[in-house]
Formats: C-alpha cells, sequence, structure tokens
C-alpha cells in the first residue's frame, strides 16, 4: 500500500498542521512550500494523495502543479486546498485537475476520512 502524501502549501502553519495531523494516522508526509520543488518532490516519491493550496505564493497557482503531477502520474488523487472559493472556481477546479475540494480552515476528521478515502480510490485505480 502506498502510504505518500504531498502537501503543498505557501503557509508553514498548514503545513505544519495538516502534516503532524495525517503523521498521526500513520501516512509518510512530504512537504513543499513552492511550485518547481514540489513537482519534482513528486516524481520522486509518488504520492497517492497531494493536497494542493490554490494560491501558491510565488505566483504559480495550485491548478498549475495539478496539472503538472496529473500529466505523470495520472492515479494521483489531487485534492484543492483553499479558504477562497467562488462558484466559478469550484466549476473550474473539479472540472480540471483536482479531485476535490477542501475549504481552509480545514476540518480535521473531514481530512482524515477523505486522506483514506483517496488512498482507497487509488489503490482501486493502480489495480485496472
Amino acid at each position: 500500500m502506498n502510504k505518500r502524501i504531498l502537501v503543498v502549501d505557501d503557509e508553514e502553519d498548514v503545513l505544519y498542521i495538516v502534516g503532524e495531523l495525517l503523521k498521526q494516522d500513520g501516512w509518510d508526509i512530504y512537504t513543499e512550500r513552492r511550485c518547481e520543488p514540489a513537482f519534482e518532490l513528486s516524481q520522486s516519491v509518488e504520492p497517492f494523495l497531494c493536497l494542493c493550496d490554490l494560491r501558491l505564493s510565488n505566483h504559480v497557482d495550485g491548478a498549475t502543479l495539478a496539472g503538472m503531477i496529473r500529466r505523470n502520474n495520472p492515479y494521483t488523487v489531487i485534492i484543492c486546498m483553499t479558504g477562497e472559493l467562488t462558484s466559478f472556481d469550484k466549476g473550474y477546479l473539479l472540472g480540471s485537475v483536482f479531485t476535490d475540494i477542501l475549504l481552509k480552515p480545514i476540518d480535521t476528521e473531514l481530512l482524515r476520512r477523505v486522506t483514506r478515502y483517496a488512498n482507497d480510490k487509488y489503490e482501486r485505480w493502480k489495480s485496472y
């Protein structure tokens, strides 16, 4: 079973909180604040799940990063984390490269459930 999760956010607090919470549940957590290193990390660790902030500080949005990851590993479940969401954003994001959206502040129990679901989904996709 793949236990690797990549968390990408430009806020250090989010990386720490999400990372520590998921580590407690036994997942292997990799974190990055910037797009390019996050993409390189995704290629080397091949995570089953990428939790990606929509608005990264280096002016590269999470959707661009998600598309890059999706092209190299179509089985990775990619979930957008954002504090801002319009109805246009929601339709665009779910119709493009993201599997789902989590709103900040993130509900910890929801995050745990979504993570387990993502792992199940990844394992099913990989088995075909």
